[in-house]
């Protein structure tokens, strides 16, 4: 996978997603896990679709916050392979 196979909008969620781990791992109170709304998505609809093509594409890890729901809350951290395709 390259930048070019992402859409603008794809790859601007990535690299969020790639400073909410660096921020993490500056602070070791801040989870790896970010939420839509914690990578800068203004509609979580929108937002969440964009992040579910990157897991999709293997970029992004998904995790449901709570089971038992209908529709539980799900937290993304970007993956190794995100991490390539952004060359960090």
């Amino acid at each position: 996978m390259k930048l070019t196979d992402l859409t603008e909008r794809q790859l601007e969620v990535l690299k969020s997603l790639q400073g909410h781990r660096s921020d993490a791992l500056r602070w070791a109170s801040v989870s790896l896990w970010a939420r839509p709304l914690d990578v800068g998505g203004h509609s979580r609809s929108h937002h969440s679709a964009t992040l579910n093509q990157l897991a999709a594409k293997g970029l992004v890890e998904i995790k449901p916050l709570a089971k038992g729901m209908t529709r539980p809350p799900k937290y993304y951290k970007i993956t190794p392979a995100g991490l390539e395709v952004l060359g960090a």
